[in-house]
C-alpha cells in the first residue's frame, strides 16, 4: 500500500512539472511574440537592488536589434552590433562588439532580451504572485551552463497583456536580486537612425575609448 501511494505521488508530481514547464513555455512564447509583433518601443522602468540602490528611473528604445538606453547618467547607443557607453559626467564614451552570445541580461541587451533564444534556459512556471498590485505569472530561467553570471532569471508577466511587468536577477556572487520593474511599454514610437548612435560632434572634448 505504503508502495502504491509512493509512486502515485511521484507520478503526480512528473505530471505537476510537465504541465509547469508547458505553461512557462507558453508564457514565453507568447511574450516573444508580443514584442516582435512592435516594429519599435520604449520601455520605462525603475532598477532596484537591495542595500545598494532603490528606484533609479531609467528607459530604453528599441528597434529591430538597435537600441538606445538612457539611465543614471548614462547613455547607451548601439547599432546591433557595436555599443556605445556615454557617461555624461566624465564626457566619456566607451566603444565595443557587443557580445550577442553572452548578454543576457535585459540592460546589457535590451534589443534581444524578450526575443532571445530561451532554449538556453530551463524553465519553470513558478505560479502567480503580486508585483506592484498587479497579478502576474512568474517564469523562472535558470541556464543550462555555468559561467553565464546568472543563478536564475525570473520574468513576471502580465497573463492579460502577455507583456513583462518585472524581470528579477540573481546573479552569482551576489546575495541581492536585481529587480527591474517594468512601468510602461508604448509600442511602434516613431524612430531615426541617428537615436541609436552616439554623435561625437555635439560633445566638445569628449574623450572616446575604443576597445574594439
Amino acid at each position: 500500500m505504503k508502495i502504491r501511494l509512493f509512486f502515485t505521488v511521484v507520478f503526480a508530481l512528473i505530471a505537476v512539472v510537465a504541465k509547469g514547464d508547458d505553461k512557462s513555455k507558453s508564457l514565453l512564447d507568447a511574450l516573444t511574440a508580443k514584442i516582435t509583433s512592435y516594429k519599435s518601443y520604449k520601455v520605462d522602468f525603475v532598477a532596484s537592488m537591495q542595500d545598494e540602490f532603490s528606484r533609479i528611473p531609467g528607459s530604453f528604445l528599441v528597434c529591430g536589434d538597435k537600441y538606445f538606453m538612457d539611465i543614471n547618467g548614462t547613455e547607451v547607443y548601439s547599432d546591433g552590433k557595436v555599443k556605445q557607453t556615454f557617461n555624461v559626467l566624465d564626457n566619456e564614451v566607451v566603444i565595443e562588439n557587443i557580445d550577442i552570445e553572452n548578454d543576457k541580461d535585459l540592460l546589457a541587451n535590451p534589443s534581444r532580451f524578450f526575443k532571445q533564444n530561451y532554449n538556453d534556459f530551463n524553465h519553470t512556471y513558478k505560479g502567480t504572485a503580486v508585483v506592484g498590485g498587479r497579478t502576474v505569472e512568474v517564469v523562472e530561467l535558470k541556464p543550462k551552463e555555468s559561467g553565464t553570471g546568472f543563478v536564475y532569471i525570473d520574468i513576471s508577466i502580465d497573463p492579460v497583456t502577455k507583456l513583462p511587468v518585472q524581470v528579477s536577477s540573481k546573479m552569482e556572487g551576489i546575495t541581492a536580486l536585481v529587480d527591474i520593474r517594468i512601468n510602461k511599454i508604448t509600442p511602434n514610437v516613431d524612430v531615426s537612425p541617428s537615436m541609436f548612435t552616439f554623435d561625437k560632434d555635439a560633445y566638445k572634448d569628449v574623450e572616446i575609448i575604443d576597445f574594439r
